[in-house]
């Protein structure tokens, strides 16, 4: 009987630590990724670094886990996710800042001629796209290989599953 009351003005009493997300600490921690995966997490150098915009949180998660316990070899990776500099806390922060960032595929068209046309928004328009390379192939063999090897975890048109972590192959218009 003391015991249990001891334990129950225990967990009264006691701090409970808090699991809130911190997005300005992710928005800063994006400041290094951005240098590799661009400044809206678009990816970069055609496709070399992937897009991480957008991608479910428990999947960029799970990856940052993966390098940082070297479970996932990356030579890029690895001076930038160690235990020290990527605290599970940090990894929470960034991994949801990510995934709320939505990026499109293409810029809306515009009248360049246009008195009202600004060519420096355009240009930092055009920098919140997703980067995604083209690659030459046969496009009904490619689909028949979706359709066994990838659609049953990405789904029939490529959107993922954010509740089970699955990321998206392609992005929403």
């Amino acid at each position: 009987m003391q015991f249990t009351r001891q334990l129950i003005l225990a967990m009264v009493l006691l701090p409970v630590p808090c699991f809130s997300v911190d997005l300005e600490n992710g928005e800063e921690i994006n400041e290094v990724c951005a240098g590799c995966h661009g400044e809206f997490g678009q990816g970069g150098k055609e496709g070399e670094y992937p897009r991480l915009a957008g991608m479910p949180s428990a999947f960029l998660a799970k990856q940052l886990h993966l390098f940082r316990d070297r479970l996932r070899p990356n030579l890029a990776m690895v001076e930038y996710v160690d235990h020290r500099q990527m605290p599970d806390e940090d990894i929470r922060d960034i991994s949801h800042f990510l995934s709320q960032i939505v990026l499109q595929t293409k810029l809306p068209p515009v009248d360049e001629t246009a008195e009202e046309f600004n060519a420096y928004e355009r240009l930092l328009a055009s920098k919140r796209l997703m980067q995604i390379p083209r690659a030459p192939g046969d496009i009904e063999k490619g689909k028949k290989q979706y359709r066994k090897e990838c659609a049953s975890c990405h789904g029939r048109d490529g959107m993922g599953d954010m509740e089970k972590a699955v990321p998206m192959l392609l992005t929403r218009q």
